[in-house]
Parts: C-alpha cells; structure tokens; sequence
C-alpha cells in the first residue's frame, strides 16, 4: 500500500475527468432543449466533479516527499517530462472546470460562452487522463510499456463516470424532465462502451502480462468485480427499471474494482523491472 496517495489520486482524477466527460456530453447533446431548472441540475454534477478533483489534487500532494520543491515542475516542461505535463494537465482541467461551472451557475441558459468552455473543458479532462497515462508508459517496466496502459486509465474514467452519472440520474429520477431520457441514453451509451472495454483489457492485457511471465489472477478478479458493477445498472436501465440501489450497487463495485485494479497496477513495478 506504499502507492496510496497516488492510488487515490489517479481513480478520482479520471473520476471526475470520466463524470466531466458524460455529463458534458449530455449537456452539449441538449442544446436548445436546456431549460433553467436541468443547467441546475447539471450544475451539481459539475460541483461533485470539481470536489472529487479537489480531493484527488490534495491526495497527490501527500505523496510529495518534499512539497515546497513542487514547483520544479516548471523545468521540466522545458524537458518535456511526463510528470511535468501531468501537473501542467491538471491544473488546466481543474482550472477550466472552475471556470466553466461558476459561469454556468450565473447563467440562466445555456450560452455560447458556456458551450465553448464547457467543449474546451471536456477536452482537457480527455488530455488530462491521456496525461496521467504518459507518466507510467515507460520502458524501465515492462508491464506499463504498453498501450494497455492508456487503455486502463481511459477504461476507469469511463466504468466511474458512466456509473456516477447513472447514480446521479436515478437519484433524480423524473426531475430531469424531457432532458431524461436523452441523459439515460448517453450513460448508456457510455456504460456498453466502458463494460466491452473492460472485458477487452481483461483479455489483451492479460495476455501481455503471461508472456513477459507474469500472473494475471488478479487482474480478471478486477475485472469481473467491474463488470458485474456496470451490469447492475446497465441492465435495470435497458428495461428502463433503474433505480437509485441499482445505481449504488454498481458505483460501489466499480469504484471497488478500479481501486483494486489500481493497486494491482502499481504492485507491477515489483514484478519485472528491466
């Protein structure tokens, strides 16, 4: 458990990256039909997104062994570092979010000042989870030399996002009006994508990891903890059945696999370093 802090960084980053992304989505989708009462709404999960990341920037702070040389991190964009870039993404995403959610909130309608920043944010919580990717594709490690890696991280934002939005929704169920079912059809959407994307990361990456000989038990366990959380709203919803215990049942188990998929990740460092 040494890895922790950056455990808990990276999970609710591309938890509130992946929540940023749908919720984003469905707000652009809208268009016209937005009314004051759904931007109020949505408004609350831009608020959850920007208090996750909050707590996910306090949890890399503690991993700092020496927190006051943080800002050597401005060298290394001249160096191009991956960790440099990571902290260079997160402030933009976190600052944009900022931004775009206090504008918002003022606001009574969506306008174009409000769509561009919200396109502009959702773009930078892609770059950010892209970023944080970059940090661990090394050739120093052979199970992160991968573009698996990439794949995982973006799998997370996704599992999380979609099953947070879906717990959001059905804890609303019938306030979002004529926005709803559009609202449902896009964590859907997004939830079918995330659950094959697991069961594909499950196969590939384990694969690649049995033949640079190194178990992969734990990654199916992970795996299957995460699949069996997006069925538990993912199929309530295709009968239009869902509810909010369906909806936290699934956010509980994903959030529980991606944990333990993360610590399984980092433990990798152990296995075979080159």
């Amino acid at each position: 458990m040494e890895h922790l802090s950056l455990v808990i960084f990276t999970v609710l980053a591309q938890c509130a990256a992946g929540l940023l992304m749908v919720t984003g989505v469905i707000q652009l989708m809208a268009g016209n039909v937005l009314n004051t009462g759904h931007l109020r709404l949505l408004n609350r999960h831009y608020v959850l997104a920007l208090g996750i990341l909050g707590v996910a920037l306090t949890a890399s702070i503690t991993h700092l062994g020496q927190p006051f040389r943080a800002m050597n991190i401005i060298y290394g964009l001249f160096h191009s570092s991956p960790l440099s870039i990571e902290i260079l993404a997160i402030s933009a995403f976190g600052g944009a979010l900022l931004l775009f959610t206090g504008f918002q909130i003022r606001t009574t309608r969506q306008n174009s000042i409000s769509k561009n920043l919200l396109i502009l944010t959702v773009l930078l919580a892609v770059a950010l989870v892209q970023a944080i990717a970059n940090v661990y594709t090394l050739p120093a490690v052979s199970a992160w030399d991968t573009s698996l890696t990439s794949l995982q991280f973006f799998r997370s934002a996704l599992t999380i996002g979609s099953s947070l939005a879906a717990l959001l929704i059905a804890g609303r169920h019938g306030r979002f009006g004529d926005l709803e079912a559009l609202a449902v059809k896009v964590i859907l959407s997004v939830g079918s994508a995330a659950l094959l994307l697991v069961a594909a990361i499950a196969a590939l990456f384990g694969s690649y990891l049995t033949g640079i000989e190194i178990g992969g038990t734990a990654l199916y366990v992970q795996s299957g903890l995460i699949l069996l959380g997006l069925m538990c709203w993912i199929i309530p919803t295709l009968r239009s059945q869902l509810t909010f215990i369906n909806a936290a049942s699934g956010i509980v188990l994903v959030l529980v696999g991606e944990v333990m998929g993360r610590i399984y990740f980092y433990d990798l460092i152990h296995s075979q370093v080159l």
